[in-house]
């Protein structure tokens, strides 16, 4: 309530009218609700690419792994909880009222401050909490240092989603629709990233046969 009042200013006594406060928190969790959703559909789709990447065949043979991966709903679960309150809950401040005070409402100042601020914010955001949800062992590297060898790449592929999807939203999305579509659009960029990180991962091949057993086998023959 005092966060509304701060926003969206005094009147008549310094308090907001019930409809006003009302409206914002409505708003604030129908764009929660929303980024939640399209958080678990990016998480689902993703692990989809991650067992399909898994058991594709080997390179020039038809040796296929086989293994039996069943989906992570905990995963999933916390990935629509970060998605949702983390990701739904700030760009809704920011692109609702935080983005308008800075720019002016200038197509350009708009396109700086969300390219260079929020999306590096928000990569930072992601990359930190993925490390922290991850499990470490004695041997895992820092949270710091995972997070600053992963962010130059990460802001990177982000911006060739971003923007494009950032003209696309300051000349045309209405701006209570902003959150929705920008969390559209990094359902795009997850799953990309997702699908190209996974085919980079060499896969590992069946284990070679021992003198031994291809002796017996020559035999066998």
């Amino acid at each position: 309530y005092s966060f509304c009042t701060l926003l969206e200013g005094e009147e008549g006594g310094g308090d907001l009218p019930r409809s006003k406060m009302e409206a914002f928190f409505l708003k604030l969790v129908l764009n929660v609700s929303a980024a939640s959703g399209i958080g678990s559909l990016a998480d689902f789709i993703c692990q989809k690419i991650e067992a399909a990447v898994k058991n594709e065949p080997e390179p020039g043979t038809d040796f296929v792994k086989g293994e039996e991966t069943g989906h992570d709903w905990g995963r999933t679960g916390r990935f629509a909880l970060s998605f949702g309150v983390l990701g739904g809950g700030n760009s809704f401040l920011w692109y609702e009222y935080i983005l308008p005070e800075l720019s002016g409402g200038k197509f350009w100042h708009q396109m700086a401050w969300d390219n260079i601020v929020y999306n590096t914010y928000f990569v930072l955001l992601g990359l930190t909490g993925n490390e922290l949800l991850k499990p470490r062992g004695e041997d895992s590297p820092s949270v710091i240092s995972s997070v600053t060898h992963a962010f130059p790449g990460t802001w990177a592929t982000a911006e060739v989603v971003m923007l494009p999807a950032d003209i696309i939203m300051f000349t045309y999305i209405p701006r209570h629709f902003r959150v929705v579509f920008i969390k559209s659009a990094d359902v795009i960029w997850m799953v990309s990233a997702s699908y190209f990180a996974n085919r980079a991962v060499p896969q590992p091949s069946p284990a070679p046969l021992n003198e031994s057993e291809e002796t017996t086998c020559m035999v066998t023959d």
